[in-house]
């Protein structure tokens, strides 16, 4: 499930076609245990489930004052790994600043093939998707 990098300590994970959760999930665990989380294509991940009760949910956590929630798919999958991470203690903040995310793929790891992680066949949305409808503002 490793990938061929130059340090052992970095781990590079392809979002393309897979969850939302599970990405999110694998990466916090990963960078807890101290590697550096490096996760590509964040727009072509996917999140599983209806559209409008997706939408629904992200508009209003988007009209709450209070809270600050992003519409850029690589800022959706960093707050999403976020919430599986303590990041206020040291350890997890240590952890979070250890996250990368790209929308696509840069040049240094074009050459590296990232770890794929499987999933099934359920309703699916792409976050670059949902960051158009977001910023349109319609479900």
């Amino acid at each position: 499930m490793e990938n061929k990098v130059e340090n052992e300590n970095e781990l590079v994970i392809n979002g393309e076609n897979e969850i939302l959760g599970r990405v999110a999930s694998y990466a916090a665990k990963q960078a807890l245990l101290g590697k550096t989380v490096i996760v590509l294509n964040c727009e072509k991940i996917l999140i599983s489930g209806n559209k409008s009760s997706i939408m629904e949910k992200y508009l209003t956590m988007r009209r709450r004052k209070s809270v600050k929630f992003p519409s850029v798919p690589e800022q959706i999958v960093k707050r999403t790994a976020r919430g599986m991470i303590n990041y206020k203690s040291g350890r997890g903040a240590a952890a979070f600043k250890k996250m990368r995310c790209y929308n696509n793929t840069p040049e240094e790891y074009q050459k590296v093939s990232g770890v794929k992680l499987g999933n099934k066949n359920i309703d699916l949305m792409t976050l670059k998707e949902m960051g158009r409808l977001l910023k349109e503002g319609r479900l």
